[in-house]
C-alpha cells in the first residue's frame, strides 16, 4: 500500500479536510430575530452580529485541535505498527526454542521501551507544535504588545 501512488496518506486527507473547512464562510445571524426561549414563541428578540475574528480565531482553533488530535493518534499507530513486527518475532522465537526465551523477552522488553520513549515524545512535539500554531493564530488577532502593561497588570511594592 504505501508504493501505491493512487493511496492518499493521512496526512493528505487531514490537509484536504483542513483546506475544505476553511473554505466555508461563518455568517453571523445579523438583523435576524429568535425567540427568547421555547415558551415565548412570538416574542423576539434582536441577535447581536458576532465578532467575525473572534468567530474565525475559534474555528481555527477548533480546527487546529482536531487536527492535532488526529495527527497524534496516527502517529501512535504507525509507532504500534512498527512494534508488531517484533512482537510477533519474540513470540515466534520463544516457541520455537524455548531456552531463548529470556532473550527474546529482552529484545522485546527493548523495543517496547523505545515505543514508549517514542508516544511519549510524540505527545510532547504535538502539544508544542499545537502551541505554537495557536500562539500565531492569537498573534494576528492581538498582537502581544511586547514590554508594554496588559490591561491586568499590576506593580507590586516591596515593604522596608
Amino acid at each position: 500500500m504505501p508504493g501505491d501512488e493512487k493511496v492518499a496518506s493521512f496526512q493528505d486527507v487531514l490537509d484536504s479536510w483542513v483546506e475544505m473547512l476553511r473554505t466555508f464562510d461563518l455568517r453571523s445571524d445579523r438583523g435576524e430575530n429568535r425567540p427568547t426561549s421555547a415558551g415565548g414563541v412570538g416574542e423576539r428578540q434582536e441577535v447581536a452580529p458576532a465578532d467575525p475574528q473572534i468567530a474565525s480565531l475559534l474555528s481555527e482553533a477548533w480546527l487546529l485541535l482536531t487536527t492535532s488530535g488526529v495527527r497524534y493518534w496516527i502517529g501512535a499507530a504507525e509507532t504500534w505498527l512498527k512494534l508488531l513486527p517484533h512482537i510477533d518475532r519474540s513470540l515466534a522465537a520463544a516457541r520455537e526454542d524455548p531456552t531463548r526465551l529470556s532473550e527474546a523477552r529482552a529484545v522485546l522488553i527493548d523495543e517496547l521501551r523505545a515505543s514508549f520513549r517514542s508516544l511519549a515524545e510524540l505527545s510532547s512535539q504535538e502539544s508544542r507544535h499545537a502551541q505554537t500554531t495557536f500562539e500565531n493564530l492569537v498573534r494576528n488577532l492581538a498582537p502581544d504588545g511586547h514590554g508594554e502593561p496588559h490591561e491586568h497588570w499590576r506593580r507590586w511594592t516591596v515593604k522596608p
